[in-house]
């Protein structure tokens, strides 16, 4: 980790630059690459500012901390900083769901198909999420197959036996 340390209106002692290395240790453990951090450090009256730059990969954070003291000023900066890289971390991370795995029958595919006793046809209906978990709670049953209007697709409303319902959405798995 690069650090540069100024000040304006105040000198950089030895210490003061040992507790911005320390506390900066606290948003090392978020980079998975070299961190460039500049910290620039000000004195105006009784007001103290720390102001900090961080470059993390394409990314350029900011921010800055004022109180009275300069020790609480970096540890301002240094926390509002470190909830961005969080953030920026949170937005970078894939969020789709890895696709479920399969469950193995060690049925023979000719008894698979023997076991069904009947086939049920129902009409789709696109609906919210909240309009079908109404129908699905007058209608009494405990699962409820409808298209959910954000993403047009088929989605299934389930009443678990503790009382909580949950919201299944198939995932199609591209097949190269």
């Amino acid at each position: 980790m690069d650090v540069m340390v100024t000040g304006r209106n105040i000198v950089v002692s030895s210490e003061l630059r040992n507790y911005v290395e320390h506390q900066l240790t606290k948003i090392e453990k978020y980079a998975h690459k070299t961190l460039e951090v500049m910290f620039i450090l000000k004195v105006e009256k009784y007001r103290h500012f720390a102001d900090i730059l961080v470059r993390i990969d394409d990314a350029l954070l900011q921010a800055a901390g004022e109180t009275d003291t300069i020790h609480a000023s970096i540890d301002l900066a240094i926390s509002k900083v470190e909830q961005q890289i969080r953030k920026y971390r949170e937005k970078k991370t894939n969020h789709r769901a890895s696709p479920t795995s399969q469950i193995a029958v060690d049925l023979p595919v000719d008894d698979l198909f023997n076991t069904v006793s009947h086939v049920h046809q129902i009409p789709l209906q696109t609906m919210a999420v909240s309009d079908a978990a109404g129908k699905m709670h007058s209608s009494g049953e405990t699962s409820f197959l409808f298209i959910r209007d954000k993403t047009q697709r088929i989605s299934l409303l389930q009443q678990k036996s503790d009382g909580t319902t949950v919201l299944i959405e198939p995932i199609v798995e591209s097949r190269v």
